[in-house]
């Protein structure tokens, strides 16, 4: 299986939580879609509808990690 680029990686992340995306561009999640790392339902206007990533975007996913790392956390706010 091929390694996400940094790009997809973000993409990718994003999705990983089990959300979708409601309308992307279809440049953008294309190419992702074209490897079976996402799925959509429905396109629309130049645009897709409800993409998801599948169960080989996960696993792109954990290659991509391995190469690109994971993203430094967010230093945690005192709160007042």
């Amino acid at each position: 299986m091929r390694t996400p680029t940094e790009r997809q990686y973000h993409l990718l992340r994003m999705l990983a939580s089990g959300s979708a995306c409601v309308v992307g561009r279809k440049r953008d999640w294309r190419p992702l879609g074209n490897h079976g790392w996402v799925s959509w339902r429905d396109e629309t206007d130049g645009h897709l509808a409800w993409v998801r990533i599948t169960p080989d975007g996960l696993r792109a996913l954990a290659l991509a990690v391995e190469k690109h790392g994971l993203p430094e956390l967010a230093p945690r706010r005192a709160s007042s």
